[in-house]
């Protein structure tokens, strides 16, 4: 028996966690934001947000999610975010529900290029 409740508390600890991540099932970059004034940071903003969603942290009302292109992973997201607003692809994507990387945006989990 106290397994069973040690089992349920540890879903309903984990499921609510993993339900407040935003995701965009399809949607189009409108506008990519970096520089020295934000450490090098990408910023993504998107023609659909995530609404219905959005984490909590998120605060900003322009930027959807941001991401590190420093690492050997944010330098491949790079090149698929650039590829993708530069051909107007949709896309799909997701964060991590939380605001680490900058304050009041949400960082970036996957980034996925759909076929138009």
């Amino acid at each position: 028996m106290k397994c069973k409740k040690l089992v349920m508390g540890l879903i309903l600890t984990i499921v609510p966690t993993m339900s407040l991540s935003s995701i965009v099932s399809s949607t189009k970059i409108t506008q990519i934001l970096s520089g020295p004034n934000y450490a090098g940071k990408v910023f993504i903003a998107l023609s659909i947000p995530p609404n219905a969603t959005k984490a909590s942290c998120n605060t900003n009302s322009t930027w959807t999610y941001v991401f590190d292109p420093s690492t050997s992973i944010g330098q491949v997201t790079l090149g698929l975010v650039l590829s993708a607003h530069a051909t107007k692809s949709n896309v799909k994507i997701e964060g991590y529900n939380n605001c680490t990387i900058h304050s009041g945006v949400e960082n970036l989990k996957y980034f996925q290029i759909l076929q138009n």
